[in-house]
């Protein structure tokens, strides 16, 4: 799950002075934001929550929430008051598989088509009465629907049917170009908490640079090295980096061939330094991260597999959440300039793509079992 998240809230809002407005924001102080400071308090993740009305739009309001619904992590529903603009807007979630989190004020009716969903009840009096300092029982419940929705980022079918829509827009992003995909998005596609990192490529070298590309969570701008480092040593994640071994007989048939027939001996030996050089610098990163663990406690693990059988046929970035993929073409001479992929871990793609990696680590890799706080393979 992703260490950071944005929760959509659907809820009637009426005129300034109106008993609406007022139990709209009520529900916001003392019930939706009590529940994400719990959640980052118990969990380590780290919520927001608007309406509409609090975010300032330029353009059309009604597509910039359509927008919301479709895009952000969790939709926050809350009926009162027989809002027809609230149910309009939940039954285009429900349409695009959306993670729902029902709040219902104990006074409104459950109605026919949607009385069978899970529903999170209170009483504005008694949150008016009770105010923000109050543990009630509403905002355990409410944290831990919400962490629940936050793990499922859509629904593969929508009415237990039909695709859901706006799918194409969240689980497929194609990059016309790989080198096109920015260096904060790339961050922020690795801004997970205890989950899986996966890395895969020939060698991996444009990663042991030391540019100060990458940023943490609290904006600070670092080198892949230290990016990977607070990675494993804070948030607990599990890295795996697998690049092909200069000895696979295999490299030579993935290289661009200039001319036609076998690849250069010029371009196989360059390649083939190029992998020993990248092998050198990662597990000296390997080696000061285990230092670093060792000495904090940290409880991520960063390994290092060689591939020796098999072929990588892709450069791969991995989640537990997703996946950034771009094949290798022969006849484009560096990888970044061919198009990419980025796919949602609903998706089928994703699910072959990971099955793939992890297929290539067994069988080149020490099984994870025996994987210490960072290990070489």
């Amino acid at each position: 799950m992703s260490r950071n998240g944005v929760c959509f809230v659907i809820s009637p809002i009426g005129d300034e002075k109106a008993d609406a407005r007022g139990e709209a924001q009520d529900v916001m102080d003392y019930l939706i934001k009590p529940a994400l400071a719990r959640i980052e308090a118990k969990d380590g993740f780290e919520f927001t929550a608007s309406r509409s009305d609090q975010i300032p739009v330029i353009g059309d309001i009604v597509n910039h929430v359509v927008k919301r619904i479709l895009e952000d992590d969790v939709i926050i529903a809350v009926l009162f008051n027989r809002n027809p603009n609230v149910y309009y807007e939940l039954g285009i979630a429900h349409s695009a598989g959306r993670p729902v989190v029902l709040l219902k004020n104990a006074d409104e009716p459950r109605h026919f088509d949607i009385s069978t969903h899970s529903m999170v009840e209170y009483s504005w009096e008694t949150l008016r009465e009770l105010r923000q300092g109050h543990e009630r029982p509403e905002v355990r419940v409410l944290a831990d629907a919400i962490v629940s929705a936050s793990q499922r980022s859509r629904e593969p079918l929508s009415f237990d049917k039909y695709d859901p829509l706006g799918r194409q827009f969240t689980d497929f992003k194609v990059l016309s170009r790989f080198i096109d995909l920015r260096y904060d998005e790339w961050s922020s596609f690795f801004n997970v908490k205890r989950g899986l990192i996966g890395l895969m490529g020939i060698s991996l070298h444009h990663f042991t640079g030391a540019e100060s590309n990458w940023k943490l969570p609290n904006g600070e701008a670092v080198n892949f090295a230290a990016f990977i480092q607070s990675k494993v040593v804070i948030d607990g994640c599990n890295v795996v980096l697998v690049i092909m071994d200069e000895t696979n007989p295999a490299l030579p048939q993935m290289l661009r061939m200039e001319e036609p027939g076998e690849p250069d001996d010029g371009v196989i030996d360059t390649v083939r330094a190029e992998v020993v050089r990248s092998s050198k610098r990662w597990q000296r990163h390997i080696a000061n991260v285990a230092e670093h663990c060792a000495n904090t406690g940290g409880s991520g693990t960063l390994r290092l597999v060689k591939v020796r059988h098999g072929m990588i046929y892709h450069r791969l970035s991995i989640t537990d959440h997703g996946a950034i993929v771009t094949p290798y073409f022969f006849h484009i001479g560096t990888n970044s300039g061919g198009p990419g992929l980025v796919v949602g871990a609903s998706t089928a793609w994703y699910a072959a793509l990971r099955r793939d990696f992890e297929y290539l680590v067994e069988r080149n890799g020490i099984p994870s079992a025996q994987a210490t706080s960072a290990s070489v393979a």
